[in-house]
């Protein structure tokens, strides 16, 4: 704990030299917008990384506009109730040498899952407080306090797992209903234009597409030091970060007792990015779970290594700790067209690389393609991805050893042993938007006499047809068949903090030999919608 608040002293006072860059909140909505400019030729934002800086987004487009296209400016002496609705934020202070805005955080949502006959509800109360000190430092920090009943697919999930999807681990709260926290802090500064640091607990992603079968926001927030590297043509990201495995008997089933004690994880996340002419982004990731802590256990100082590749050649894949290596591109041919896609890789035999269906040869890729203005036609964009894992991917022999955090992927929500198809089709006019959503997931579900690989956080000597066996395939098992489909409408107020009156109705489907569940789900709410929060599994 000392030497934690003794790096985040120095890291203030180093940044009070620096210019401060603020990022951009990890939300589809803002995401996809931007994603219409800094995807354009002539964009100098590597697109992979997530966050947006907005220190390299504000010379290609104004936020707030392209939010809200079309929009009247403002007037001059606009009443203080129009401009804190639809222009500014809450509470602002400024000065020569410091700046503060203050916002409330909030979800008041109710509807009703029809084919279950139950009320559904959110109600998220938080504050968020940003600024920047001495004009130097930029720094963020975030509160969220929730009460929320969820579709019985959900509640089964945060039932087993003890955690609300993507947020913070539950408590029960009256009927079938829980309560839950999230919390979320940054420090943000740059020496030059070429490099930024970043200290914080948040969430970070790595690639192009709605998933990430690298690094994805699915799970909770973790605390990280970011080091980013830009020099135009050439992109480094380092993050060092610690991860956790909870205390939960029916995820991790450890087999020790001593296990079940909240062990945390060291890992490291580096990637190297390269833009070729204007229209080529191709990149290298790899990704390393160090042993998490035990009673035997040192500290690896070798997870504070920065250099790509070192500590992957040093362990290999299939050595103590769990690697995970990756390739993302990007394809541009036109200003409204891009094409993109990822390679990830588990593990890996030589030997047994011809073998059909060698359980330790774990891979999965995704392709993928946005395509903005539609058919001449302004803010209507659409995008389509195809996403498929081979079973037993992002797993480890040892349980503790799994790419998780908090008992939730660090990469697709369904874990592993899956294909998957995603459409969206988004149009804005002025503040209303709307956006159609179609998903559907073949995978083979793990019962509890069976590890069939979609489960990542069992033991892979546990294999249902034994341990390094061939002939596994991906959707092996208990195959099931996952079909949502959804439309949103919505109007946004205030585009400082997504502030938004929305409508949603949602339907999904879930059948296998067991039987067929489906759940259609409306809700409308009032929201500041700033972070992803995933139901779509």
């Amino acid at each position: 704990m000392i030497k934690r608040a003794g790096l985040f002293f120095l890291l203030i006072v180093i940044s009070l030299l620096c210019v401060a860059q603020e990022n951009i909140p990890l939300n589809r909505d803002i995401v996809f917008t931007l994603d219409k400019y800094v995807n354009r030729k002539d964009s100098k934002v590597f697109t992979a990384l997530k966050p947006y800086n907005r220190a390299y987004v504000d010379p290609l487009v104004n936020i707030d506009s392209a939010l809200t296209p079309g929009c009247k400016k403002a007037k001059e002496h606009e009443r203080w109730i129009k401009r804190k609705l639809f222009r500014e934020d809450l509470f602002v202070v400024n000065s020569d040498d410091f700046h503060l805005d203050v916002d409330p955080l909030f979800d008041f949502s109710y509807g009703r899952s029809l084919g279950e006959n139950k009320s559904l509800y959110t109600n998220t109360r938080g504050v968020q407080l940003k600024g920047t000190f001495g004009k130097k430092i930029f720094f963020i920090t975030s509160y969220y306090e929730t009460q929320a009943r969820f579709p019985d697919y959900v509640t089964a999930f945060a039932t087993k797992y003890e955690v609300a999807p993507g947020q913070g681990r539950v408590k029960n709260f009256k009927k079938d209903a829980f309560d839950f926290g999230t919390p979320a802090a940054l420090v943000s500064y740059s020496p030059n234009k070429h490099l930024n640091f970043q200290f914080g607990y948040d969430k970070n992603f790595i690639g192009d597409g709605y998933r990430s079968l690298l690094l994805s926001d699915n799970a909770y927030q973790s605390p990280f030091l970011k080091v980013f590297l830009n020099y135009g043509w050439f992109y480094y990201q380092t993050i060092f970060t610690s991860f956790q495995n909870m205390n939960t008997d029916s995820v991790l089933n450890a087999p020790y007792i001593w296990y079940h004690g909240y062990q945390t994880k060291p890992a490291t996340f580096n990637y190297a990015g390269f833009r070729i002419g204007k229209q080529v982004e191709v990149g290298l990731f790899e990704g390393i779970i160090f042993e998490a802590s035990a009673k035997d256990k040192k500290f690896n100082f070798n997870s504070l290594d920065p250099v790509i590749l070192v500590n992957t050649i040093l362990y290999s894949l299939s050595g103590e700790n769990n690697s995970v290596l990756g390739l993302t591109a990007k394809y541009k041919p036109l200003n409204t067209l891009d094409f993109y896609g990822q390679f990830m890789l588990d593990n890996l035999s030589l030997k047994k690389l011809t073998a059909k269906g060698y359980q330790r040869n774990n891979w999965g890729f995704q392709l993928g393609g946005k395509w903005f203005d539609m058919f001449g036609v302004q803010n209507l964009n659409m995008q389509a991805e195809y996403n498929q894992v081979r079973p037993y991917t992002y797993s480890s022999t040892d349980p503790l050893q799994s790419y998780t955090h908090y008992n939730q992927s660090l990469a697709h929500p369904l874990g592993a042993n899956f294909r998957e198809v995603l459409v969206f089709l988004n149009y804005c006019y002025r503040r209303i938007f709307t956006q159609l959503q179609f998903n559907y997931a073949v995978t083979g579900i793990d019962t509890s006499r069976s590890n069939w690989g979609q489960d990542v956080f069992l033991s892979q000597f546990s294999a249902s047809n034994g341990y390094l066996s061939d002939g596994n395939k991906v959707a092996q098992g208990i195959k099931t068949d996952i079909l949502g489909a959804g439309i949103k409408v919505g109007y946004l107020f205030n585009p400082k903090t997504n502030l938004q009156v929305v409508a949603d109705f949602y339907l999904r489907k879930y059948s296998n030999e067991y039987g067929d569940k489906t759940t259609p789900c409306f809700t409308v709410g009032l929201k500041t919608s700033l972070t992803n929060i995933y139901h779509d599994f």
